[in-house]
């Protein structure tokens, strides 16, 4: 593979990289590079390597595959609950109530519960491997809603280890003598594509956050509230950001959220 310095790279190759990507895949995947791009580049200026960050008018191209757009419906979430049980609902409740990615959620240990109701995003574990989290900002506790910090406290009770380092939801084999946490993958081809093939409703990590978003703000929420539970990146973020408490209305977002969510319809009476 060919080696190029980032001192080489101009505005021009870097859209012309950007262009041939959008040519074989979705606008997701070439948002994504795109985002990479700016954030490489601007780290390089910022630790003194490159006098200019060339990437920072980069635009996105369009595609030819159309953007996955998909939202679960309200009734879709509860169903898939309905049929889950044990550490695979707790899982799911994280990902459809609080809009975490499947990283942060598999990367978790018990030491990042907090004392608040929160969960502390120190980690990512994807592909194999333990990481930082996608962003500085990414790296922050979020609010869980009171019931579904009860059921992970019951599953911390039904665990042996709860120490320093264990993962919340680990793997049953262990990879050269060390106990690893689940892969998202696997739980997905496990778990969560042969529910959804029963159920007739196609799902992933991606639309699970999208549906967070979505029906967070139609239950209420506040936009701004949204973005600050979700992480998403920004320039102006900030090392310690991860340390602010978080706000009220935050809180009251997700909750209003996690009732939805468990309300069933009554049934009629005959």
């Amino acid at each position: 593979m060919q080696q190029i310095r980032l001192a080489d790279l101009d505005r021009a190759r870097l859209q012309q990289f950007l262009d041939r990507l959008a040519l074989e895949y979705c606008h997701d995947t070439v948002h994504l590079a795109h985002t990479y791009l700016r954030a490489i580049f601007r780290l390089a200026v910022d630790e003194g390597w490159l006098p200019k960050n060339v990437a920072r008018t980069l635009t996105i191209p369009k595609t030819p595959r159309d953007r996955d757009e998909t939202i679960l419906s309200l009734e879709s979430v509860q169903q898939f609950e309905d049929e889950l049980d044990g550490s695979d609902r707790i899982i799911w409740q994280l990902l459809s109530r609080c809009g975490l990615r499947a990283g942060e959620v598999f990367g978790l240990q018990w030491q990042d519960l907090a004392q608040d109701q929160a969960l502390r995003i120190q980690r990512i574990y994807a592909r194999g491997k333990v990481s930082e989290p996608k962003t500085k900002k990414s790296k922050a506790s979020i609010a869980v809603p009171a019931a579904v910090f009860r059921e992970v406290l019951k599953l911390r009770e039904s665990t042996s280890d709860t120490g320093e380092g264990q993962w919340l939801f680990p793997s049953s084999r262990k990879r050269r003598g060390t106990l690893m946490p689940l892969d998202y993958h696997n739980w997905l081809n496990r778990v969560l594509r042969p529910l959804g093939d029963k159920l007739g409703i196609r799902v992933n990590h991606q639309i699970l956050r999208r549906t967070f978003a979505s029906l967070a703000y139609n239950t209420g929420g506040d936009l701004n509230d949204i973005q600050a539970q979700m992480r998403h990146a920004s320039v102006n973020t900030t090392a310690n950001i991860y340390t602010k408490p978080i706000p009220k209305s935050v809180r009251k977002a997700v909750e209003a959220l996690d009732r939805r969510i468990r309300k069933r319809p009554q049934a009629k009476k005959s």
